[in-house]
């Protein structure tokens, strides 16, 4: 299921405008007041708006209860041209104007809410995923804030490649690759959420992913 609110433009559309949009509000490991209020009120409206979803209203209408809505997650990106210009992939990381939210059902990750500016308020843009859902609740269970974990939802578009950078004690002890980044790696097996790949070798592959296309848009292909 992949819902959006009527009216508004393709989401697509929304996630290029945050690209060049960065950093209005600062990194935290949890959202502003204002961020998780638009969660909370935007979710039951995205809902409603799913006239034809597998998940009911009735189901979705309880999980804007704080034991269903999960702690929110800002996205990070990074530019191709930080990308092959820069070194290190911690200092190219840039926080984008869009938080994500697990939500629950059942107490099992069923999707995952969008939040971002529309016209100057946080709003619920999107509800579905429910896939990325599952792994990104995997990796935040076996590596717990309760023991000293942080992480990063880093989403690369020009690679197609998502993964969480775990860190704890302000460094980073790696980098946990999802289905897209797996995908694009071409790492075979299941997603584990314990195995993890180092900063160097997930900067490596990206820097050889987006060179690769880049070189296909300049032959016109």
């Amino acid at each position: 299921m992949n819902v959006r609110v009527p009216g508004y433009k393709s989401l697509s559309l929304i996630l290029f405008t945050l690209i060049l949009v960065t950093t209005i509000i600062p990194a935290a490991d949890t959202p502003p007041a204002d961020v998780l209020k638009a969660a909370r009120d935007g979710l039951c409206r995205l809902v409603t708006a799913d006239a034809s979803g597998d998940i009911t209203h009735r189901a979705l209408s309880s999980a804007a209860a704080d034991n269903n809505l999960s702690q929110g997650f800002q996205i990070y990106t990074l530019s191709p041209g930080q990308l092959l210009q820069k070194k290190g992939l911690e200092g190219m990381l840039t926080a984008l104007n869009m938080w994500r939210f697990i939500i629950f059902r059942n107490n099992q990750p069923a999707s995952l809410l969008t939040v971002a500016p529309v016209n100057g308020q946080w709003q619920a843009v999107s509800l579905g995923g429910a896939k990325l859902a599952t792994e990104t609740a995997a990796v935040m269970t076996q590596w717990p804030q309760s023991q000293g974990y942080t992480y990063r939802f880093v989403r690369v578009y020009q690679a197609q490649a998502d993964f969480m950078q775990i860190s704890r004690a302000g460094k980073t002890i790696g980098i946990v690759p999802l289905t897209a980044s797996r995908m694009a790696f071409g790492i075979s097996g299941k997603f584990d959420p314990a195995a993890m790949l180092s900063d160097s070798e997930v900067e490596t592959k990206l820097r050889e992913i987006v060179t690769q296309r880049i070189n296909l848009l300049q032959q016109g292909k």
